[in-house]
């Protein structure tokens, strides 16, 4: 056995799969920031004020704010935030169309009836 056997693990000697996770909570934590930003509450505050009523259905009143692009899709932080913030990927939603908004974007195999 060699003496680097008990050395302690690092970025550089960990394997793909755990880096991978290491990564993915690192991106979950970073998305979660986001949410909790004063810039993302302002915006989002800002938004609604400026478009009262659902833009789907153009009848309820708007209380949540939708991205028209997750921005969990963004490849690295720069991207994401520029996703996150972005005026143009938002929609003012009412609950409901919200919902509705995230539904259409499962998988058949969850929403499908059992």
């Amino acid at each position: 056995m060699s003496k680097d056997h008990h050395k302690p693990l690092n970025k550089n000697n960990l394997n793909e799969k755990a880096l991978a996770a290491s990564k993915g909570k690192d991106k979950k934590k970073f998305l979660r920031h986001i949410y909790n930003s004063k810039k993302w509450k302002d915006i989002r505050n800002e938004y609604i004020s400026e478009h009262p009523t659902c833009e789907c259905c153009h009848f309820e009143l708007a209380t949540q704010v939708h991205h028209i692009k997750r921005f969990s899709t963004g490849k690295n932080k720069k991207e994401i935030e520029k996703l996150a913030y972005d005026r143009n990927n938002l929609m003012a939603l009412c609950s409901h169309c919200h919902i509705s908004k995230h539904l259409k974007n499962l998988p058949e195999s969850v929403t499908e009836d059992s």
